[in-house]
């Protein structure tokens, strides 16, 4: 869905301290940032990770860690932060339980003023051979949040958003709360250089997981996307980091989806323009037929006992995309898109259903995740 732009209230303190570091002067940057705290009674454990500023993407940062104390209690987790001009992804799993003895943490958060997890710093500027320096420009910026973030506990805190800070006057606009899609105008003057940045968060705290005899899981896969357009004629973009921030460029996106813990894994090539499009099947049951399922639009989710299925019924296409190997692996270029400029911007969602006697979909098969496929050159 599409909403329209629209600035949030914050703090004088805060806003103040992203002006400053949205300052023109700043060079252009990546960093990673987040926290794993896993203590418990007499075991304490937390896994701090921060990248600092970074001038070449992509930046990936992984970080995980495990603690357990006698009487059976444990907490594990793990975090993947990952970083480029205008992408940002953060995706992880963690698993806890409190014994009778003591409770646990199970926190994917921040120990620094609740930094982003993901983050990127630019400095923009329209440049125009026809308009006068100083000209008033108008350029369009979109944020999209796609994935999930999810935790089970008993009383879990899950906080997910996706911001950027734009412009002279450095303001912020923000998607939150669930996945989402935001544009906006901002007018600008020609050939002045003013500051873009972008950032994914994502804390997901298990409270309930505190008390005795409790027990906590997460799973997140969060991307957020950030483009920039410029709409008066006559105007370009230039970049100080050399990205070009096109908004029709080819995403695979996470949708979700599957059979829970232990369900295969779904993985797909770029969506371009005159490509093919290979999709990678791993953790499948081995030796088994594999069904591809493609929907035209965006996913939309049905429960079929422990399975979501993202493929809106009644409006699915299936194809037998092959057999599975040994090992539960499956690779096949699936799906052909043609070279033509129309087709930029269409939304595909995909998912595959493996063959499986007695499996989790309908005691028949088992579903792998959802990809929701934006095509583009």
């Amino acid at each position: 869905m599409t909403a329209l732009a629209r600035p949030v209230r914050l703090t004088a303190v805060l806003f103040s301290a992203l002006a400053a570091a949205l300052s023109a002067q700043n060079p252009p940057g990546l960093r990673n940032h987040f926290r794993l705290s896993l203590s418990m009674s007499g075991a304490p454990q937390e896994v701090r990770v921060d990248s600092g500023w970074v001038a070449t993407g992509p930046l990936s940062t992984p970080g995980s860690g495990a603690n357990s104390i006698p009487g059976g209690c444990f907490s594990q987790g793990s975090c993947t932060a990952t970083s480029d001009y205008g992408e940002l992804r953060c995706s992880g799993t963690g698993q806890a339980a409190s014994c009778s003895v003591s409770g646990v943490f199970l926190w994917l958060d921040e120990w620094i003023g609740a930094s982003p997890k993901a983050r990127f710093r630019d400095v923009v500027t329209v440049t125009s051979s026809t308009l006068p320096a100083n000209t008033p420009a108008q350029v369009r910026f979109t944020i999209a949040l796609d994935g999930h973030a999810v935790m089970n506990d008993a009383s879990p805190s899950v906080v997910i958003g996706a911001s950027v800070v734009i412009g002279p006057s450095n303001t912020l606009y923000t998607v939150q709360s669930a996945p989402a899609t935001m544009s906006g105008i901002v007018t600008v003057p020609v050939g002045q250089p003013w500051g873009f940045e972008g950032w994914l968060d994502a804390s997901l705290i298990a409270y309930g997981a505190l008390g005795l005899n409790a027990s906590a899981s997460y799973d997140l896969d969060l991307v957020a996307r950030m483009g920039l357009e410029p709409l008066t004629p006559g105007t370009a973009l230039a970049t100080a980091s050399g990205h070009a921030y096109a908004t029709n460029r080819p995403h695979v996106n996470p949708a979700g989806g599957g059979c829970g813990t232990g369900s295969p894994q779904l993985a797909a090539t770029l969506p371009t323009l005159g490509s093919n499009v290979t999709f990678d099947l791993t953790g499948a049951p081995a030796n088994a037929a594999a069904i591809a399922g493609f929907v035209f639009g965006d996913p939309v989710a049905s429960a079929f006992g422990p399975c979501t299925l993202q493929l809106l019924p009644g409006a699915a296409h299936g194809i037998v995309a092959g057999v599975t190997d040994a090992a539960g692996t499956l690779s096949a270029p699936l799906l052909t898109i043609p070279l033509w400029p129309a087709l930029a911007g269409l939304h595909v969602t995909v998912q595959d259903a493996v063959l499986q006697t007695g499996g989790p979909l309908l005691s028949a098969a088992t579903l792998s995740n959802a990809l929701l496929l934006e095509v583009g050159y």
